[in-house]
């Protein structure tokens, strides 16, 4: 393995390391305003404008995993093709 390669796969497993913390702290916001929102909506505590705004941040969140998911594909990709 080159240098050149060898500091790619470290900079692809520091990105896979961050990313992985990354979603799960997203995953864990998801699931906590997810089940905040249900609780909230069968209660009848909140207006319908207020569950619109609060589905909007969960799709917001949802769309961040997606890039980190990305950004990660195209690491792991580009080391792929250096080796």
């Amino acid at each position: 393995m080159t240098a050149d390669t060898q500091n790619d796969w470290y900079r692809v497993l520091s990105l896979a390391r961050s990313n992985a913390a990354q979603d799960l702290r997203i995953s864990n916001e998801i699931l906590e305003v997810s089940d905040s929102l249900i609780a909230a909506a069968k209660a009848g505590d909140l207006s319908e404008e207020q569950i619109t705004e609060i589905s909007k941040d969960l799709i917001k969140r949802a769309l961040e995993l997606s890039d980190n998911s990305k950004e990660i594909n195209f690491a792991i990709t580009k080391l792929v093709g250096a080796l």
